[in-house]
């Protein structure tokens, strides 16, 4: 007699870490001091505005959704289990103010490389990492370099 694997149990609940719109902190943050230097404060003030309210961003402990655009919008929706790594980086201001840029690596065809500014990059690098790998167990997915 065979024995069938397990499937994975798709009905487990998502958990939500992050949902709606970047604040402006984190916008500012992602430029650095040079940024603002050359073009102006007000100037930098206004285009970290406008860059705020152009991403959403949700992030689960299933999948990551990244929403670009103020009149047009531009949806990309990423399961963890399909990551292959994950990096943040942060500016002199952005370590200021606490902000930085997460880049999500995935073997996903539409979106290998998926960045977007946040607040605590590091935690939420760290909380988008383990549920990466819960995930990649829980699916049994491998990655082959």
């Amino acid at each position: 007699m065979t024995e069938t694997p397990p499937t994975p149990n798709h009905d487990e609940p998502e958990e939500v870490f992050f949902e709606g719109p970047m604040p402006v902190k984190a916008c500012l943050g992602k430029h650095g001091l040079f940024y603002f230097i050359l073009l102006g404060w007000n100037v930098g003030l206004l285009i970290a505005w406008l860059q705020s309210k152009s991403i959403k961003v949700k992030i689960t402990s299933q999948r990551l959704v990244i929403i670009r655009g103020l009149v047009s919008q531009n949806e990309e929706d990423i399961p963890l289990y399909r990551g292959k790594d994950i990096a943040f980086k942060q500016t002199v201001a952005g370590r200021m103010l606490g902000a930085g840029v997460i880049t999500f690596y995935s073997d996903d065809a539409t979106a290998p490389e998926l960045s977007f500014p946040c607040l605590q990059p590091k935690e939420y690098k760290e909380k988008i990492r383990d549920c990466m790998m819960k995930e990649r167990q829980r699916f049994r997915t491998r990655t082959f370099d």
